[in-house]
């Protein structure tokens, strides 16, 4: 039943991320335009890692689409997940609103739910991956074991979930001071 489970949860993250990445290559400019909006990455860099973005999603999805060994797919598309997630979490808590650019044009502005899904959905991309019980490795990556790389697994996605929370209590504390020295300014 786990592996029937698991395997669903496979399918669907895996048509979320090709789905994702074919939305993006449609709407091209308008992907590169947003990855050039995030503060981490320097303008003259944006359409590289924007190509290389639409590149990794794009070869992650396809391979969890196509079955190939789950435990190293499934660990890559977390890692890719708490990345995205940590991306949109650092702008946030800079109180920076900018396109998100996750599914390609008109996505909308990046907001906590994005880091929040990613982490939950990147959860259940560690449990596929431990429910895979497999360690086959691929020809161009090698794991030396089961336990390290779910103890970094889990290390990242408590990372993730931390700085998501730090960003978070950052902006609560930023919108707390500006209502204070609003009702400052407003006292006679």
């Amino acid at each position: 039943m786990l592996q029937v489970v698991a395997s669903v949860a496979r399918l669907a993250v895996g048509l979320l991320l090709t789905n994702s990445a074919i939305a993006k290559l449609r709407a091209r400019a308008a992907f590169f335009s947003a990855v050039a909006g995030y503060s981490l990455v320097p303008v003259r860099l944006a359409r590289s890692i924007a190509f290389a973005v639409l590149l990794v999603e794009a070869v992650t999805g396809g391979s969890l689409l196509a079955g190939l060994d789950p435990f190293v797919v499934c660990s890559a598309a977390a890692c890719l997940l708490v990345l995205f997630g940590l991306a949109v979490s650092w702008e946030l808590a800079h109180g920076r609103r900018i396109e998100c650019g996750c599914m390609g044009a008109g996505s909308g502005e990046i907001s906590w739910r994005i880091p929040i899904r990613n982490v939950l959905i990147a959860a259940v991309m560690v449990a596929s991956a431990v429910a895979a019980g497999n360690i086959a490795a691929a020809s161009f990556f090698v794991f030396p074991s089961r336990a390290l790389v779910a103890e970094f697994l889990a290390a990242a996605a408590l990372l993730a979930t931390y700085a998501i929370g730090v960003g978070y209590r950052a902006l609560l504390l930023r919108a707390r001071a500006l209502e204070r020295i609003r009702k400052e300014l407003l006292l006679p």
